[in-house]
């Protein structure tokens, strides 16, 4: 029932394994310092829906083998966008992952690491469920309880599918509350997950990645290249799963700032590796502080540490979701540019990540080329004759030509945007066939590469050819789903926040309560968002700039910015009153952080402090000075008339506002959603 396919049959020459090599040894060199505008969490997120849709389980087929077809490699996972990585057959065939009720999925409990009194006990809920005593062998004894045991492969993407449990979890719980009968919760619940999930994925996780006009395009006005009149269940192209999907492999940080523990201000007082986020796994390391991640039973740990537990906030933010309360102690971790280079620790992944374990023979010996993440990626393409990004590029633009769109053909890459700068050490005969016959996950990469959003470094997205790829197959993968978002075109978000917007950040907190600490656990004096300071479209908050006045300002709005600049470094007494220490505090910041150095918390220095609500149209109306400022240059910008007759800005964000702000995102390449958040106002240069 599901099975790849090819979306174009290549007549190129294939590459020989020595052009592989070397291609693979520049790519997992070390990559330049610097990061993407994409919060790091988006990596892994990716990864758990990459596992989602395909998983290759062919058996008996040696690695490197050439003239593997479609046809005879098996495809494990379901190619729609349903979720069988997170629930398996369900629980009538697979109870096993499920509470005793079939209804809540399981979820496991941490232990205690006893380094200080932040981790001294064990945490449940905050850990995958692991084998255990089910466990047939000794040596799987860790590996996590849950359909698909890649989600265990790095701590990441572990603790991404466990908010995916959570987040089921608490539907549940919701819709029990409301009433739903116990016969048809599972149901209820498997279904708004999964619409909110594919919302997540064309809303707030694809215009990240792809360049937000070819997913409105693809979205809008349907496919042209994969499947275009295709009925039924969909196939999973190799364009995709070995080629343009690889793309999350670039983003991937060698070290993050992971909790209060792993960070350069935490308590062990370095960051956390990546070698670490493998290491504390089950599938590819052993949940144990050991330089072997590939002894299975090496170490004393049999479940999760509970001083590994991530900080939510460190990896999504919050501030861009309108929580300022869930601002990180330090920073979000931003993912590493779309581009050709993989952070060099990638060149040495653990056996376990890819199925190569064998405690009982000979190891594949470090710094074997078969260990480094981009040989394997190059290499696959060539086991299955994957067609070349000029290949695609001929049949992209003959999809458009035979849907009357010929005016819309796409240029491909020159030689010289191929090549770039990095590959001198290459002969001239590798460095011709690298230009013309250009692996095509090397290709959609450096297509990234160059697709910046006005020149501005670390801003790539997929383009024309690797954006299209994952587009349309994302379409296609919703549209053959059972519980489809696209054959529920009335469907609104109803979780989030504010109606009709859901984000990864929504998701989470519907996963965790965040007013209980919990997306943060590690991290029991930071701030928390109370219940009824949540962000919710019932509210009407008044946004107004703060200054020194007589009488002094008072209220929340001033004891919130007095939190932010205690996390700053001030040493402030928080008692909601704008006095001259705090204005002195305000200044102080101002000039460290390259502002306007005038005592006036604004939207500029609102935004620099985390402290800057997310600008939208919701009942009832944003009101503000912010807002006004918005309106101010939104019309300087669009040309949208947005003062009355007297010549004032309102200050309310109602419909003509969104529509301003619609125009200037369209006019400036950002996601076109009418939400003013950190990229919008720096298009208008409000922010820096």
């Amino acid at each position: 029932m599901f099975r790849f396919s090819e979306i174009v049959n290549t007549t190129s020459p294939l590459p020989d394994e020595e052009l592989l090599e070397a291609v693979a040894e520049v790519m997992t060199s070390q990559a330049p310092d610097g990061d993407s505008h994409i919060p790091a969490g988006y990596t892994y997120l990716g990864q758990f829906l990459d596992h989602d849709l395909t998983r290759d389980v062919t058996k008996n087929l040696t690695f490197g083998t050439v003239g593997v077809t479609p046809e005879q490699l098996e495809q494990g996972r379901s190619p729609a966008l349903d979720l069988d990585s997170l629930y398996g057959a369900g629980p009538a065939i697979n109870p096993e992952f499920y509470e005793t009720d079939r209804i809540r999925l399981r979820v496991g409990s941490t232990k205690a690491s006893n380094f200080n009194d932040k981790d001294n006990r064990d945490l449940r809920g905050f850990d995958l469920p692991r084998l255990g005593s089910l466990a047939s062998e000794p040596t799987d004894a860790r590996k996590a309880h849950i359909p698909d045991q890649r989600n265990d492969e790095n701590l990441a993407v572990a603790q991404t599918h466990l908010a995916f449990i959570r987040f089921h979890n608490r539907v549940c719980e919701r819709l029990s509350a409301a009433g739903t009968p116990s016969a048809q919760l599972f149901e209820r619940a498997r279904e708004s997950v999964t619409l909110h999930y594919q919302w997540l994925l064309v809303h707030d996780y694809l215009p990240r990645i792809v360049d937000p006009a070819i997913v409105h395009d693809v979205f809008r006005r349907g496919r042209v290249l994969f499947e275009r009149q295709a009925q039924g269940f969909p196939t999973m192209p190799l364009e995709f799963s070995v080629g343009a999907f690889r793309l999350g492999h670039s983003m991937i940080r060698d070290v993050y700032d992971w909790n209060a523990f792993f960070s350069p201000e935490g308590d062990i007082g370095d960051f956390g590796t990546l070698f670490n986020l493998f290491i504390f796994s089950g599938t590819s390391g052993n949940l144990s502080p050991t330089p072997d991640p590939d002894n299975p039973l090496d170490g004393e740990f049999e479940r999760l540490p509970s001083n590994w537990i991530a900080d939510w906030t460190r990896l999504f933010d919050f501030v861009e979701a309108g929580v300022p309360e869930l601002a990180p102690e330090t920073a979000v971790n931003f993912a590493r540019p779309l581009d050709i280079r993989l952070t060099d620790p990638l060149k040495n992944l653990p056996l376990g990540s890819f199925g190569a374990r064998n405690p009982a023979g000979p190891q594949i010996p470090r710094d074997d080329k078969r260990r480094n993440l981009a040989f394997r990626n190059l290499l696959r393409g060539r086991m299955v004759s994957l067609a070349t990004g000029q290949e695609l590029v001929a049949a992209i633009n003959a999809a458009l030509v035979g849907v009357g769109r010929s005016g819309e053909q796409i240029t491909p890459l020159s030689r010289t945007e191929i090549l770039g700068t990095e590959f001198g050490t290459l002969s001239p005969a590798q460095q011709d066939f690298l230009a013309t016959h250009t692996p095509l996950w090397f290709y959609v990469l450096r297509e990234a590469s160059l697709n910046l959003i006005n020149g501005q470094p670390g801003t790539g997205r997929l383009g024309a050819v690797g954006g299209r790829i994952v587009a349309e197959v994302f379409h296609r993968a919703i549209e053959g789903s059972r519980i489809s978002l696209l054959a529920n075109p009335g469907f609104s978000p109803r979780l989030g926040a504010v109606q009709g917007v859901f984000r990864m950040a929504d998701l989470l907190q519907v996963a965790y309560d965040a007013s209980a600490g919990e997306l943060r656990p590690l991290s029991p004096a930071a701030p928390r968002p109370s219940l009824q300071s949540l962000p919710s479209g019932d509210q009407q908050v008044v946004v107004r700039n703060l200054r020194l006045t007589t009488p002094l300002l008072v209220g929340s709005d001033v004891s919130a910015l007095q939190r932010a600049l205690n996390r700053a470094g001030a040493q402030l007494v928080v008692d909601g009153s704008f006095g001259a220490l705090t204005e002195a505090a305000v200044r102080q910041w101002q000039g460290r952080s390259d502002l306007v150095v005038d005592g006036v918390v604004g939207l500029r220095t609102r935004f620099s402090l985390g402290l800057q609500r997310l600008l939208r149209l919701q009942s009832p109306r944003q009101r503000g000075d912010d807002v006004t400022a918005l309106q101010g240059a939104l019309e300087r910008e669009t040309q949208v008339r947005l003062q009355d007759a007297d010549g004032r800005f309102d200050g309310v964000f109602g419909p003509r506002t969104e529509l301003a702000v619609r125009t200037l995102q369209g006019a400036s390449g950002l996601l076109v959603d009418g939400i003013a958040g950190p990229l919008t106002l720096r298009a208008l240069e409000l922010v820096g």
